[in-house]
């Protein structure tokens, strides 16, 4: 439904295989599932990239949907479930996670495993992680491309960051579509803390930066893409404020580091 979600350091995957079997024909079927797949086609009507706050419910009803009317097709349960949680330390492109075997029955008893036949294997492959939903440049260092230019002054995952935001405008960051018909920068200007802290005026810029940085964060950035928001709110001159990107806020310091003046 959606290619991003944002991976903390602490996230588990979650892999869970179930196999349910019928032992009576189901004419139906075929059609049954089509049906399904067009239902949940139509419940989800993604809005946008990342999972944020604004759609999750949509996409959440549609998860229940699907496994509530796939559950139902079949009468009979082979009862075999297994479960297996992986962190982020896991995760390699080039490696499985998991490996999947499906054993069938090929009787007419379900449960009679001298009966069963393997009819596959699958295996569970986790994409690289990247810095930023604005860049296909990955987090980890040791796989950025070429040259680092301007920023190679940074290292570890600001040297990523840094990389990740070079052709990054403004207008990119803040147009990040993040709920129905809602951008990013809309997401931002309509969070009460933000209106606050730019009623109060430019004496209250490192309020304003850090709760850009919040709604940023609270709707699925993470922190260089929060960052970033800060730097396209000022730059766009979405806000009136003297300097967002000063060391008495965390985001807007961070934002300084990664995004080289005149790089975009």
């Amino acid at each position: 439904l959606t290619p991003y979600l944002r991976v903390d350091p602490g996230t588990v995957v979650g892999v869970e295989v179930s196999l349910n079997a019928s032992r009576q024909v189901e004419a139906n079927v075929s059609r049954t599932v089509l049906d399904i797949v067009q239902r949940a086609a139509a419940l989800a009507q993604p809005t946008g990239d990342l999972v944020t706050e604004l759609n999750e419910e949509r996409f959440q009803r549609t998860a229940d949907f699907v496994d509530q009317a796939i559950s139902s097709l079949f009468g009979q349960s082979v009862g075999e479930k297994a479960s297996h949680e992986f962190g982020v330390g896991d995760w390699n492109a080039q490696l499985e996670i998991a490996e999947i075997s499906a054993q069938f029955p090929m009787g007419l008893r379900v449960l009679d495993e001298t009966q069963q036949r393997e009819i596959g294997r699958w295996q569970v492959r986790a994409s690289v992680p990247l810095v930023s939903i604005f860049s296909d440049t990955p987090l980890h260092v040791g796989t950025n491309p070429g040259n680092p230019g301007p920023c190679g002054q940074l290292v570890g995952s600001d040297l990523q960051a840094c990389t990740a935001f070079r052709m990054v405008s403004p207008q990119r960051v803040l147009g990040l579509s993040v709920g129905e018909n809602v951008n990013l920068g809309q997401a931002i200007l309509s969070d009460p803390a933000v209106l606050a802290a730019i009623n109060a005026g430019t004496a209250a810029d490192p309020d304003l930066c850090s709760a850009i940085a919040a709604r940023a964060e609270a709707l699925g950035l993470n922190r260089y893409d929060s960052a970033a928001a800060v730097w396209a709110m000022q730059q766009a001159r979405r806000v009136r404020s003297a300097n967002l990107l000063s060391a008495a806020c965390t985001a807007g310091a961070l934002a300084n580091r990664v995004i080289v003046p005149g790089q975009q």
